[in-house]
């Protein structure tokens, strides 16, 4: 299982999982919000979380213990002697889901676009397909995790 490094503070907000370096979390009206010790917001990045529309966190603990999970999938590109090998945005699979709908746009980029790279292109390219056909990468421990540990610096 992938860990978490501490240095993140995490949160899903209308639907995306934002991630900021170095973060302190406090309690505001609303909820838990991180709030950066740095004052620039360089450290800050934001990940889509599709298929939260419309969800309540009750509806998402339910649809999680019936079997619901969080997944990204991979796909890669090549340029002759460049090759990149990239991940999606976070994909919520309900529990009476299957993800080959989601997977395969990244699954057709991976077949099209991800051989042509020497050496690492059909390598990626092979890894890619194969996470994609398994359903994906399951981060739903990772997500998990964050969100149930307001502190995962151990910052104040």
């Amino acid at each position: 299982m992938q860990n978490i490094e501490p240095i993140f503070g995490i949160e899903i907000v209308d639907e995306y999982l934002c991630v900021e370096k170095y973060s302190t979390p406090s309690v505001q009206s609303g909820g838990l919000v991180w709030q950066s010790s740095q004052s620039s917001f360089e450290g800050t990045f934001a990940m889509k979380i599709q298929g939260l529309e419309d969800i309540t966190n009750h509806e998402l603990s339910m649809e999680i213990q019936n079997g619901g999970k969080f997944v990204i999938f991979q796909y890669c590109i090549s340029v002759v002697l460049l090759t990149f090998k990239r991940s999606s945005d976070i994909y919520f699979i309900r529990a009476d889901e299957s993800p080959g709908k989601q997977a395969l746009p990244f699954t057709l980029i991976s077949i099209f676009l991800g051989w042509w790279g020497i050496p690492w292109g059909p390598i990626y390219t092979i890894q890619s397909l194969h996470t994609n056909f398994t359903g994906g990468k399951d981060v739903t421990q990772p997500v998990l995790s964050a969100l149930a540990n307001p502190n995962p610096g151990g910052q104040s």
